[in-house]
């Protein structure tokens, strides 16, 4: 059981909004995830009790820092190893609906319209700016 709240240590990546699991990308050295054995590469499966199966990567991210005092993650590992943590607790949820709703179509309309008028090199410069806010530490 991991206590004292964030930071926990981790960098995840992934999200149902990136079309891939959300996925422990790296482990601080000495960190309370490295303690309890999160490693890179570790899928998590649940956070606090939800799935995160359609969760995006910016609320798996809140809901981990969220967590005051406890983070309770499900990890799978990956399968050639065969290997599953049943739970490590490291506290907090939010979700990727299944149904798009007339204001996600609307930001995503607006954000279409607004990467036509922006020059090759400045949307390249917004995707490294946004995969480096992804990968901040938890």
């Amino acid at each position: 059981m991991l206590t004292g709240g964030p930071p926990w240590g981790f960098k995840v990546e992934g999200g149902c909004d990136f079309n891939a699991p959300i996925r422990i990308s790296s482990v601080g050295e000495g960190s309370k995830a490295q303690q309890q054995g999160l490693r890179e590469g570790d899928v998590v499966d649940k956070i606090n009790g939800e799935s995160a199966g359609r969760l995006t990567n910016y609320n798996a991210r809140r809901l981990m820092r969220q967590a005051e005092t406890t983070l309770i993650l499900f990890l799978m590992r990956d399968e050639k190893e065969n290997f599953k943590i049943p739970e490590i607790l490291i506290s907090s949820p939010s979700v990727c609906e299944t149904t798009t709703t007339a204001s996600t179509l609307l930001q995503q309309s607006q954000q279409k319209q607004q990467q036509q008028q922006q020059s090759p090199v400045q949307q390249q410069q917004k995707q490294k700016l946004q995969q480096h806010k992804d990968e901040e530490k938890i």
